[in-house]
């Protein structure tokens, strides 16, 4: 069967966005070998040929930083109402969406996107809402209008899952527009996955499918077994690499699907002819997130850890192998002989060793001589290697060791500027896919949310597993969503800091002691505790009080004694009316540069 014109002409443009990232992906494949320390196979025989584990190095370290920052702590999602109305739902949404993101595996997914995007500096996240069903065991009274008869098992068709799911996609099946630097400007996206006939046919019976049976009939017609093949050229590399074989015989999944996606419609096509779905996209947009650490400008491919550190790791193993290499002739030389004189089957060398030779040993035998560079080579690497360090940000500082010979303030300066370039990953990892996803989970529900809902917590309290109701019309609350990460918690500890200051100034002094609640409620702020009701009375009686103590202090300032007699209006002090006279005096200031003192 033929395609029609549509399926050639989203093959066509797929095709197009692919030539368009060729030398991308030849760049993808030279990174992966270095994450995996792959070695080609050298045929001259006792020339070292070892890798470097640096790639590998980058990227476990970048990651495990980024994969800690945004899974150690719960929620993993805050979310804030924009106004006080907004403040009850937001937290019904932060319970139920944080609640969501354990059942789609939430961890898992920030921990493969976080390890595509410190080797190739993109991931891609496809999102969406999965419902699935299957038989399951239930137990049925026999006679319902009889339960003492009673109940049997009996298979049924259950609901085994309703709700959202993550998946990162493999960037080697994975397109885009190629004039885009964003998803959502992009005109369309489409990915390429592979099913069995048995998982479409399920699908088809949900109404997801369509055309699975002459897809079938087709496949019996074309492959025997039914299975498939690998055809990617990368996807063949990738599998050498990993230790697969490029071709399993047919034993592959036979179905590969290719999905193309627009803000309207959604296309998926399977092995390149047949359209199998074609129907409006409900989710408004293209359910995929970019994930970048170093963004490029006007580009929709960030950089990764590798791609800024390659060059130097393969000139770095060749130092080393090279420097191997010169320790190893000056250890074990060439030998030149005679082989009249001399028999070279004995040339082994052993304690005990025999060999046989005719005449002066010395003109039968000679080794050559080769200068040892070894020295010279590994100081070379040594430099390098600090190069490359400085190059990615990944320093002896960031992986715990330090530099010995560094000063206080030279491992001080050097600490700071590493931390500072992996929370600028964080920041921009969090930017361009944790904090839109949020979001997109949060449409998904307005959507998918029809039905009333209650989800278990662990509560602190009189009741330490609370019952929160979800209703949908809470998804229509105006809502922020915030993600957090060690640098934006080491300035709110700065602001902390500072206003603790302020706090015990306040304290110190009377006349500010009205202010100090305020500063107190802003350091609670910072904590995330303003939607706290019970935090929010405690403000606002410590304001109360701190009236009543102004008040106080300054009743007992005006009973004070002074010279020349009398007592002050304490009454109108604490009513805030001026004392005319001394309200005078302040006006008149003293001459500029004079100190002038005052006795009471």
């Amino acid at each position: 069967m033929e395609p029609d014109k549509q399926v050639k002409d989203i093959l066509a443009k797929i095709q197009a966005a692919d030539d368009d990232i060729r030398d991308k992906k030849d760049n993808w494949m030279l990174y992966y070998k270095l994450y995996r320390n792959y070695r080609e196979h050298l045929a001259t025989k006792g020339r070292a040929n070892e890798g470097l584990p640096l790639a590998f190095e980058w990227v476990e370290i970048g990651k495990s930083r980024l994969f800690k920052e945004f899974t150690d702590r719960k929620p993993y999602v805050r979310v804030r109402g924009q106004e006080p109305a907004d403040d009850e739902p937001a937290r019904g949404i932060q319970i139920y969406q944080n609640y969501q993101y354990g059942l789609a595996k939430y961890k898992q997914m920030i921990y493969k996107a976080a390890s595509q995007v410190y080797k190739y500096g993109t991931c891609i996240v496809k999102y969406g809402w999965k419902y699935e069903t299957g038989r399951k065991m239930i137990y049925q009274p026999v006679f319902p209008d009889y339960p003492e008869a009673g109940i049997v098992p009996v298979m049924q068709d259950v609901v085994t899952y309703d709700n959202i799911f993550f998946d990162v996609v493999d960037l080697f099946d994975f397109w885009i527009d190629p004039e885009a630097i964003d998803i959502d400007e992009a005109e369309w996206c489409a990915d390429r996955v592979r099913r069995t006939i048995d998982y479409l046919e399920g699908k088809a019976k949900q109404g997801i499918y369509k055309n699975i049976a002459a897809l079938k009939a087709d496949l019996m017609n074309g492959i025997e077994d039914t299975g498939g093949s690998e055809n990617d050229p990368f996807k063949i590399e990738k599998r050498n690499i990993e230790g697969h074989h490029a071709n399993l015989g047919g034993l592959l999944k036979p179905v590969e699907i290719k999905t193309y996606y627009t803000n309207d419609r959604i296309v998926s096509i399977a092995n390149d002819k047949f359209i199998i779905r074609d129907e409006e996209n409900i989710y408004g947009r293209k359910p995929f997130r970019r994930g970048v650490i170093i963004g490029n400008e006007h580009e929709f491919y960030g950089i990764g850890l590798i791609e800024a550190g390659a060059s130097l790791a393969r000139l770095l193993e060749d130092i080393l192998n090279n420097g191997l290499d010169s320790l190893n002739f000056v250890i074990n030389p060439e030998r030149i002989i005679d082989e009249t004189r001399i028999d070279d089957a004995e040339l082994t060398s052993q304690p005990g060793n025999v060999i046989h030779t005719v005449g002066d040993v010395n003109t039968a035998i000679r080794w050559s001589e080769m200068p040892d560079i070894s020295q010279s080579l590994f100081q070379f690497f040594a430099l390098l290697n600090e190069v490359s360090k400085r190059g990615t940000g990944i320093t002896d500082y960031i992986t715990g060791q330090g530099g010995g010979s560094d000063t206080a303030t030279e491992a001080q300066l050097m600490t700071s500027q590493s931390t500072l370039r992996i929370n600028s990953h964080i920041e921009m990892f969090g930017d361009t896919l944790v904090g839109p996803l949020a979001g997109d989970v949060h449409e998904l529900n307005k959507y998918f949310v029809t039905d009333e809902k209650y989800v278990r917590v662990t509560a602190m309290g009189k009741n330490p597993y609370e019952l929160v109701r979800i209703t949908p019309d809470m998804f229509g609350a105006n809502v922020d969503f915030v993600w957090e990460h060690e640098g934006r918690e080491l300035d709110q500890m700065v602001q902390v800091q500072q206003l603790n200051q302020a706090l015990a100034q306040a304290n110190a002094m009377p006349s500010l002691w009205m202010i100090a609640p305020i500063i107190f409620g802003k350091i609670l702020e910072q904590y995330g505790y303003h939607d706290n009701e019970e935090i929010i009375q405690a403000v606002n009686v410590a304001k109360e009080f701190a009236k009543l103590a102004m008040m106080q202090q300054l009743m007992m300032v005006g009973a004070a004694p002074k010279q020349g007699g009398g007592l002050p209006n304490a009454k109108r002090y604490a009513s805030g009316e001026k004392n005319t006279k001394q309200s005078m005096q302040k006006k008149t200031s003293p001459q500029r540069g004079s100190v002038r003192t005052e006795t009471r």
